[in-house]
């Protein structure tokens, strides 16, 4: 008599003993429940991953044993260990095994695809199911992310976030909406507001042709460059001014491809006044400039 075939738990992975007895309780619970015939079971699983986004794949990965020797014999990886994109190639329905891959659309990008959007998708994914087995993230060159389940541990709770997606591309919206302020918040940092200082100097200062401190050789109390400069310099919080002129004017932050933020602040500029910033224009004293000498 043939020894019974062994299956593992649809819903966490976890193998429950033979088919045709099976007593043991999984780990997540629910193994003594009826499950499919293994025999069936990888047909069943593309059948369901055949309506909704994403590819199935092979991983070709090979392994680093250390002393300059290299494993490319494709092992299987342990259990959340990260795989290199460039390892996970998409393959045929008809070539697929229970030990290949699925990778979901919306969950994946790089620093020249996708967006809050799928930065916020991995993020919850990883967090809620990441732990699983045979779950997966992916990594590579500038900045590429995502995620692949082996077939053999897709859960349904899976197949519906899947599904989920392909109505309406966002798990949760308060975590892509937390995604966008930290781009906002890295934007500011690193390029905002450092144009939107130099460029309220130019804008505001009340000397064009001498804006430096030389203006106050000729307008007492003038609101040079320099001056204009290091009073914004000392604002505790140029960021609520920015925020605030934009509101207004209705300027949004928007969001690019790789997730990065990006907003017009030449607008805001030209819409931001020294009151807004706590300033006061300087009294001009009157008397001769140096545009009105050789004139009588």
């Amino acid at each position: 008599m043939a020894e019974p075939k062994s299956i593992s738990c649809v819903h966490c992975g976890y193998e429950v003993g033979p088919h045709d007895t099976w007593t043991q309780q999984c780990s997540c619970g629910v193994g003594r429940q009826p499950m499919p015939n293994p025999e069936n079971r990888l047909a069943d699983i593309l059948e369901r991953l055949d309506r909704v986004s994403g590819d199935v794949c092979r991983w070709r990965g090979y392994r680093y044993q250390g002393n300059g020797v290299w494993d490319y014999t494709p092992p299987d990886p342990f259990d959340n260990e990260s795989l290199t994109c460039g390892d996970v190639r998409p393959i045929r329905d008809a070539e697929a095994a229970l030990t290949d891959y699925f990778e979901p659309n919306y969950m994946g990008g790089s620093d020249y695809s996708g967006g809050s959007v799928e930065v916020a998708n991995h993020k919850i994914f990883m967090e809620e199911l990441g732990d699983l087995p045979g779950v997966h993230e992916i990594y590579g060159d500038f900045d590429t992310y995502g995620v692949v389940i082996r077939l053999d541990c897709i859960t349904p709770a899976m197949i519906e976030v899947f599904e989920g997606l392909d109505n309406y591309p966002v798990i949760d919206e308060e975590a892509m909406s937390e995604v966008e302020r930290e781009a906002e918040d890295e934007a500011w940092d690193n390029w905002v507001r450092h144009d939107y200082e130099r460029a309220l100097a130019a804008a505001l200062n009340e000397d064009d042709e001498y804006a430096t401190d030389r203006a106050h050789e000729f307008r007492e109390g003038c609101l040079c460059q320099d001056c204009l400069e290091e009073a914004i310099d000392g604002l505790e919080d140029l960021r609520s001014v920015f925020e605030e002129v934009a509101s207004r004017i209705n300027v949004y932050w928007g969001n690019e491809t790789g997730n990065n933020a990006t907003v017009d602040v030449n607008r805001i500029v030209a819409a931001t006044t020294l009151a807004d910033l706590g300033l006061e224009s300087g009294e001009r004293r009157t008397g001769t400039m140096p545009a009105e000498e050789g004139k009588g």
